[in-house]
């Protein structure tokens, strides 16, 4: 059965008018679904003058939909953005980082002080680009490229454009830019796959960063790119190799770090993709709590897991006709995707939402888990780095021991 006639059944048997459990970044139509990270964007929207600002976390954590929505935010403020996804080999980066600028410019969203738009036209024609553009019914671009050989005659009018004359392009089109503007670099992983070894790409990645800094800064733009965990993690190893604890600002005048949802965030995500699906379920008509605490244990609230996790769920459940997403159709869903899910962490959630949220290693705790004490308080331990729990120490009687609560 292929995925459209799977879908077709799901959405038929759980009344839903459309599959809005799909792992896919939000765009400027469903931005509607969008939860949580409030702090994160107040910290963005407080900082956009700044010239590069940096977004990272794991891959799925939601790093393009969360760009979509500074976005938004940004032109609410009547900001000019461009967004730049480089799906391209990394030995086109910088030309294709130019043409996009380029476009933007002949449609009327950026303007540039010393460019005409014949001249616009010819750089284009020197990126071997043939170009209509159309107006979305959102405000935004739709670009209709025609790539080609260039005629004859054109070829001897206008030589190509190389990396080397697209960044000199990019230093004059950035200095003629009369608006302030944010430019949004997003999909800067797709490269990683493109290249022989990780190495590779990270050096193009700091050589993109060092001359976003430095080569053309300029108080007209500001750069907010998406940064995937490893390029992240090799800057600061860099940081610490040269005992320079300002490396990382030599890349970035700001870095957002997105972690994994909290449990409110989680309930948020579920009802509002039941809202976007036409339901009017309550979060315990949809889901028992056991399934929802297996469900925060597998994925650690990880946005691209639990989406996951939860429509292989629906499907499951579909199959077993089951009213609602219980335990055995969660755990399918975890299984079908391969995640870890522990019983014995499974029972210490379980009985710290018995206990209203707070526990700590108790005898009655380390009965229901088959645990000693020492190992009962690695266990709690781990769930609290993991960020399922939190830790706090606090009075209990005379003595001061570490209290949990559920996160």
């Amino acid at each position: 059965m292929d995925k459209k006639t799977h879908r077709s059944q799901l959405e038929q048997y759980w009344g839903f008018k459309s599959d809005t459990f799909q792992d896919l970044p939000l765009q400027a139509d469903s931005l509607d679904l969008f939860v949580g990270r409030e702090s994160e964007l107040k910290k963005i929207m407080m900082t956009i003058r700044k010239t590069v600002i940096g977004v990272t976390g794991t891959n799925g954590v939601g790093k393009a939909s969360f760009l979509r929505k500074i976005q938004q935010g940004a032109e609410e403020q009547g900001i000019r953005t461009i967004y730049f996804s480089p799906l391209v080999p990394e030995t086109s980066l910088f030309r294709e980082f130019a043409k996009t600028l380029l476009l933007y410019a002949l449609a009327g969203k950026i303007r540039l002080a010393d460019f005409s738009g014949s001249e616009i036209k010819k750089h284009l024609h020197m990126f071997d680009c043939r170009v209509s553009i159309e107006e979305s019914t959102e405000g935004g671009i739709d670009w209709k490229i025609l790539v080609g050989k260039l005629s004859e005659k054109t070829s001897k009018q206008f030589e190509q454009h190389t990396e080397d004359s697209a960044i000199s392009l990019l230093v004059s089109i950035f200095r003629s830019n009369r608006d302030f503007c944010v430019i949004f670099v997003d999909d800067m992983e797709t490269m990683k796959h493109t290249l022989a070894d990780s190495d590779v790409y990270v050096r193009k990645m700091m050589y993109l960063a060092r001359f976003l800094q430095g080569q053309f800064l300029q108080d007209s733009t500001c750069f907010i790119s998406s940064l995937d965990k490893e390029f992240y993690n090799a800057i600061q190893d860099e940081s610490r190799r040269s005992s320079d604890t300002g490396a990382l600002g030599f890349y970035f005048n700001d870095i957002v770090m997105l972690e994994n949802l909290s449990s409110p965030e989680l309930r948020q995500l579920i009802l509002s993709r039941l809202r976007a699906a036409g339901s009017s379920r309550s979060l315990d008509r949809f889901i028992t709590t056991d399934a929802l605490i297996a469900l925060t244990l597998a994925t650690g609230r990880h946005p691209r897991k639990v989406l996951r996790v939860l429509e292989a769920a629906l499907i499951e459940g579909a199959s077993r006709k089951a009213p609602l997403i219980d335990l055995t159709t969660i755990l399918a869903g975890i299984n079908q995707q391969r995640l870890e899910y522990d019983g014995v962490d499974f029972r210490i959630l379980q009985y710290s939402l018995a206990k209203d949220g707070a526990i700590s290693t108790d005898k009655k705790l380390q009965k229901i888990t088959g645990l000693r004490e020492r190992q009962l308080r690695g266990r709690l331990s781990n769930l609290s780095l993991r960020q399922l729990l939190s830790v706090k120490e606090e009075r209990v009687g005379k003595q001061r021991t570490k209290v949990y609560r559920l996160q």
